[in-house]
């Protein structure tokens, strides 16, 4: 049994509402309760990685207004 079948079969466990009283909710509801079901199927039978974000934006040179004449004077900064 690979892992999705294994999920699929959990999450039709974790979902005990009968048909009829599920129809008859407003569709918010519908959505709140099935996303709360696949959530919790997926935490109990999917692998979990946790990733790290070690990403660092390099701070670019931006120009800077200069008192006199056309030239461009870049300032920058640390």
């Amino acid at each position: 049994m690979d892992q999705w079948t294994a999920f699929a079969d959990d999450l039709d466990k974790l979902c005990p509402i009968d048909p009829l009283v599920f129809d008859a909710w407003p569709l918010n509801q519908k959505c709140e309760y099935l996303h709360s079901r696949i959530i919790k199927a997926a935490k109990s039978q999917l692998p979990s990685v946790t990733v790290g974000n070690t990403y660092a934006p390099k701070k670019r040179a931006r120009p800077n207004k200069v008192n006199a004449g056309n030239s461009i004077q870049v300032v920058i900064s640390t």
